[in-house]
């Protein structure tokens, strides 16, 4: 028979964290109630952060786990800790699902998966120690914005992946400002720690860190999209005083060349949208980002202009737009 005494004698058990989710047909107990249930059993040290989320047919909390903790020990508190919650809501919780954070790397998690016949073979001392925990699957993850990277709002807001609590709304907001820059290019390492350092302090329930933390984000968010706007503004008229009618193709090459560099287009075909690429790229390198890539594809459209392959260019440069964050002027020319 399996005591729970004998569980909680287990090196680590007693101060691992978790994030659980009960299936309830309704809202049993409040967030508050799940958390007290949790920090009363002692089964977690305080410095788990317990934090509750209840919602129709759902509890979410989210600990975090003892360093020295392995896999055996999150399985028991999992265990231990459905048990609490099932015994004091007997006939609505039916499952539980435990998420452990590694307070070292708070977007790394393991997660585990515990039922109501978990519980009563547990509680009955039907099966043997080694029996009931290998029936417990635990799996691994990372909580990693990147993931977001070509989704929709509404897709990004429907993820069960994004943290519930306070100023979700908010949050969701600033992600999806965080991958439309992104999207146009813009180096947004930076921004994706803030944010997720943000979503810390929602799981530690820091109501006054996430709101100064948003603040400060959304400035910085604001002053990125200011920046790139007016770097494309610059871009346009650069760009129109280098458009292929005038009639002074050396001069013009001359002045590309002084500008831009090993980068200066030649004069030709869809000059103004390979101009645009190019200071695109030079601006990117001087804000010290890798842009090899980026050179590369821009070899090939210059290869496929010198050639007149006008189809094949159209094509590259698209493509080259597109990976820059520029608007395409493909319907414009």
């Amino acid at each position: 028979m399996i005591a729970k005494k004998w569980l909680l004698a287990l090196p680590g058990a007693a101060a691992v964290g978790a994030w659980l989710v009960f299936c309830l047909p309704a809202k049993a107990i409040s967030d508050a109630a799940a958390v007290a249930l949790i920090e009363k059993s002692k089964i977690v040290g305080a410095d788990a952060h317990v934090q509750a989320r209840v919602g129709a047919g759902e509890v979410a909390l989210s600990l975090y786990r003892n360093p020295k903790a392995n896999d055996k020990d999150c399985k028991i508190d999992a265990i231990l800790m459905a048990k609490t919650l099932m015994d004091a809501e007997p006939r609505t919780i039916t499952k539980v699902k435990v998420r452990f954070y590694d307070p070292a790397n708070r977007t790394s998690y393991r997660e585990v998966n515990v039922g109501t016949g978990v519980v009563k073979a547990f509680g009955q001392g039907r099966v043997s120690t080694d029996e009931l925990l290998s029936s417990v699957v635990i799996d691994r993850g990372e909580q990693d914005i990147s993931r977001y990277r070509e989704r929709t709002y509404k897709e990004i807001s429907q993820s069960p992946d994004v943290i519930d609590g306070v100023y979700r709304s908010e949050r969701l907001n600033l992600l999806s400002r965080i991958q439309m820059l992104r999207q146009r290019g813009v180096g947004v390492q930076p921004f994706t720690s803030e944010f997720l350092r943000i979503e810390d302090k929602v799981r530690q329930g820091d109501q006054a860190s996430v709101i100064k933390g948003l603040e400060a984000l959304s400035e910085k968010l604001t002053d990125a999209e200011e920046r790139y706007q007016q770097a494309q503004a610059a871009a346009q008229p650069r760009a129109r005083a280098y458009a292929p009618a005038s009639s002074d193709s050396a001069g013009m090459q001359a002045r590309l060349q002084q500008e831009l560099g090993d980068l200066a287009p030649a004069v030709g075909a869809k000059l103004q949208r390979r101009y645009r690429i190019a200071r695109r790229i030079l601006d990117l390198q001087s804000e010290g980002r890798v842009v090899d890539q980026y050179r590369r594809l821009y070899r090939e459209v210059e290869e496929l202009a010198a050639r007149g392959d006008s189809n094949a260019l159209r094509l590259r440069l698209t493509v080259a737009e597109h990976q820059l964050g520029l608007p395409s002027l493909d319907q414009e020319e």
